[in-house]
């Protein structure tokens, strides 16, 4: 089909005026008998020039014109709304959801390890002054030693800066290991000794004592077999203890 055969097809410029420009009635004669003191005023000149040379100094593409006006005077009237979609939750809650290390990863990047060069016992001289710091405001001391709450906040209590120090244990190689705290897992102290070295003692089976306030408290490890944050939130039952 040629350039021509289109543009035959297609209304021309003064055929779309003559569709605008139908949508108007002229005002009724009564009206137009007040005009002057209604302030209407004749038009410099008739609409349908007018409108021609609108179109064609606002649109310069003629086409465009053509199409745009066909389209305004023949199509309906459109309701537009806004459609609101929903998002998948699962595909958000994925996105957004933060990944974790396990266990396995954390063991192999060695986070938790404690570097040669930092396992001295004077850099964690000050984490035992904070402790005792805590240990004072936790077990309110200043009113006094309450044997009664004193045994479920200690089993409560953070004992990370703490000096412990092994009494008893079934295996005789931990007993007399004394430092401080260093990190605590469910199953396992590590301490710093005076020597500077770092041991791993377990919980299980063995009997540390700590001392607050010049009294010596002691600590049974099967009773804090859990990690602090978790003993700090847990009910505990009183138990019976059984001797090593």
């Amino acid at each position: 089909m040629s350039s021509s055969q289109v543009a035959a097809d297609q209304p021309s410029t003064s055929q779309a005026a003559d569709m605008y420009y139908g949508a108007y009635n002229e005002l009724p004669k009564e009206i137009l008998k007040h005009k002057e003191r209604l302030g209407l005023q004749e038009p410099a000149q008739h609409p349908h020039v007018f409108i021609q040379s609108f179109l064609k100094k606002s649109v310069p593409d003629r086409r465009r014109v053509d199409q745009q006006m066909i389209k305004l005077l023949s199509s309906k009237a459109v309701v537009m709304d806004v459609v609101k979609t929903k998002k998948n939750s699962k595909t958000v809650s994925q996105s957004k959801k933060k990944r974790v290390l396990n266990a396995k990863e954390r063991r192999k990047l060695k986070i938790y390890d404690i570097k040669p060069e930092h396992q001295r016992y004077v850099m964690y001289e000050p984490l035992y002054f904070l402790w005792q710091d805590y240990i004072k405001d936790y077990l309110d001391i200043e009113k006094g030693f309450n044997k009664v709450t004193m045994e479920t906040k200690l089993q409560k209590a953070d004992y990370h800066g703490s000096i412990i120090t092994v009494t008893k244990s079934k295996c005789p190689s931990y007993v007399g290991i004394s430092g401080i705290v260093v990190q605590e897992t469910k199953n396992v102290w590590k301490i710093i000794t005076k020597e500077n070295k770092l041991k791993t003692i377990p919980k299980a089976n063995t009997i540390f004592c700590v001392e607050i306030e010049g009294i010596v408290v002691t600590l049974y490890g099967n009773h804090l077999r859990r990690k602090s944050s978790e003993r700090s939130v847990k009910k505990f039952k009183s138990k019976n203890t059984i001797d090593l």
